[in-house]
């Protein structure tokens, strides 16, 4: 019979000695390159470096409030509200008007040049691209002057003085 500790490589029990090793040497946290982490620690790590993260960022965002509040926050300075006779204003003034561009401004003008003053200001949805829309959005911004109204008006057909009544 052969002995079995003569044939050629490491023995049973070296290998069972070195297996033990390594098994102690990963439970430790050592391995033949230097310290290694347990995966339960790295996982550990990583989740405090993420609420660590998270954390700053909150705290940045919330000083950045603080000390930096937001345009729609803060509140006008100024608001600048005017009111504009529709039979009397000239283009410039129209155009000053929110959502009144140079066209729309042009067709008012032309309109109450055509057809004559208007006589309220929802006679303006007669302007073609003048909704109700934007009737009710210009409302408080527009008038019409009673002393350049005319004296004398249509009425179904027949001519009244409103002045008169």
């Amino acid at each position: 019979m052969q002995n079995l500790n003569s044939h050629h490589g490491p023995n049973l029990t070296d290998l069972a000695t070195e297996t033990n090793a390594a098994e102690k040497d990963l439970l430790v946290g050592h391995h033949d390159d230097g310290p290694v982490s347990h995966p339960v620690q790295t996982r550990v790590s990583v989740a405090l470096a993420w609420w660590l993260l998270l954390s700053c960022l909150t705290i940045c965002l919330v000083a950045k409030k603080a000390l930096w509040p937001s345009p729609e926050a803060a509140e006008p300075l100024t608001t600048v509200q005017f009111v504009v006779d529709i039979n009397s204003a000239p283009q410039v003034d129209l155009e000053a008007l929110p959502e009144i561009g140079p066209s729309l401004a042009l067709r008012i003008i032309e309109y109450r040049e055509s057809n004559g003053p208007f006589l309220s200001v929802e006679d303006l949805q007669h302007v073609r691209g003048f909704g109700k829309r934007t009737l009710e959005q210009l409302r408080p911004m527009l008038m019409i002057a009673p002393d350049l109204l005319p004296t004398q008006v249509m009425v179904a057909g027949r001519t009244e003085n409103p002045q008169s009544e």
